[in-house]
This record gives structure tokens, C-alpha cells and sequence, in this order.
């Protein structure tokens, strides 16, 4: 291997390769044992990974989701929440989460509905690809509670704050605002 370094780089490409493919084989296995036959609902605890403030709905991604009352009911670790935002009604306590924030929700979950016309890439692949396991609404803006005591040391709460208040400040401007 030193007399050709060339040969060296190849074999360290097919590794990462072939790691990739196994690490991408496992999220979608995982994926699919979680996915939901049926929708149910469940009560969850899981962390904000991502929240993404639209004007017609908010999409949260919820991470390492474990549930709580029901034993028997297994729930995927990784959940996208959608929510639709209707500016006449009550601030949802779900669209002031942050990244890093660990709640507790009520949710209605369900696998991702993967019908799609012919020719255009399915939906639920890539969701799987992710490694979402189902999508959920949340059954009532009232059963979201944050859960300060299990955060832990969060160092990017103040950015992640900073970067929503003036988001959310520049979206009253209009449609662009918030892409500024």
C-alpha cells in the first residue's frame, strides 16, 4: 500500500461506501419495523430536533421519541409532527419549541402515505431514508408540555432563540420575511 497511495484511497472510498450503504440499510429497516400498521394515538416524550415555521403549518422533527403510558404500543424514535397554523386561533405551545427541547405530547401517529402517481419519487422512501418512522398531528394544543428538568446543558439555546424571535419578526413583513 505505500508504493501506491492511489490503491490506498480506493480502498478507503470502498469502506466508506459500503459503510454508508449499511448505515442507510439500518435506518430504513428500522424505519419500516416502526412504521404503523394503523393510525393510534400515544402520548410521547421525545427532543425537538428541527422546527420549520411555514405560513400555512408548522413542522416539527421529534427525536429519540420513547412512549410513555402505553406499554404496548411501539413507537418509532423519530416522528415529523405537522401542525396547521391558523392565525386567528391561540399561539400553539408546540410552534415555541426549540431545537434541544424535550416534551411531552399527545400525538396522533401514522405511517406516511406513499401513493403517489406514477413516475414520481415515493414519498415514503425518502421519509424512511431519514429515518422517520411515522407522522403525527397532535391531538389537542393543550396536551404539549415542556419538560425543563430533562434538558441537560443545551449551549445553542440562546442562538436557536435569538434566530426564532427574529424569524418570526421578520415573517409579520410577509411571506419572504422569515427567508431573510
Amino acid at each position: 500500500m505505500r508504493r501506491r497511495p492511489q490503491a490506498c484511497a480506493a480502498c478507503a472510498a470502498a469502506a466508506l461506501a459500503a459503510a454508508g450503504a449499511a448505515s442507510l440499510a439500518l435506518r430504513l429497516e428500522a424505519a419500516a419495523e416502526a412504521r404503523p400498521a394503523a393510525p393510534f394515538e400515544a402520548t410521547v416524550e421525545a427532543t425537538v430536533a428541527r422546527v420549520e415555521r411555514r405560513p400555512e403549518r408548522l413542522v416539527v422533527d421529534l427525536a429519540r421519541a420513547t412512549g410513555v403510558a402505553e406499554a404496548a404500543t411501539r413507537v418509532p424514535s423519530r416522528i415529523r409532527v405537522r401542525l396547521p397554523l391558523d392565525p386567528s386561533a391561540p399561539h400553539p405551545p408546540l410552534a415555541a419549541a426549540l431545537p434541544g427541547d424535550r416534551l411531552r405530547l399527545r400525538v396522533r401517529l401514522r405511517a406516511l402515505d406513499t401513493r403517489a402517481n406514477p413516475g414520481r419519487p415515493d414519498a415514503g422512501e425518502d421519509f424512511a431514508r431519514r429515518g422517520f418512522g411515522a407522522v403525527a398531528g397532535v391531538v389537542h394544543p393543550d396536551l404539549v408540555v415542556r419538560m425543563p428538568a430533562r434538558e441537560g446543558v443545551r449551549p445553542l439555546r440562546g442562538v436557536h432563540a435569538v434566530r426564532a424571535r427574529a424569524g418570526a419578526r421578520l415573517q409579520r413583513d410577509g411571506q419572504g420575511g422569515a427567508l431573510l
